[in-house]
């Protein structure tokens, strides 16, 4: 599937508090610094400050988004940290 947006949100301030919660199997919330790199209804590419995070689904949905916080909605598969992508 064709991606939807590539790097559209920059980088806020980056600190080290990126927070990420997970709310059952259809909600992620992520607070923090990050870069959108990909983004389809199977997957959402992040870059986060000491790497990536990359969560695969059905559905996905970025139903909020502004320089600090992200949410995403649809069934989330799975969760990963990556150095590399």
């Amino acid at each position: 599937m064709e991606s939807k947006a590539k790097g559209d949100v920059p980088f806020s301030a980056m600190g080290n508090n990126l927070h990420i919660e997970l709310l059952g199997n259809n909600q992620l919330i992520l607070d923090g610094g990050f870069s959108i790199i990909e983004y389809t209804e199977e997957n959402v590419k992040l870059k986060i400050k000491k790497g990536y995070v990359l969560i695969y689904g059905t559905e996905l949905i970025i139903n909020n988004i502004n320089d600090e916080n992200l949410l995403i909605t649809g069934k989330i598969i799975s969760l990963e940290f990556s150095q590399s992508i």
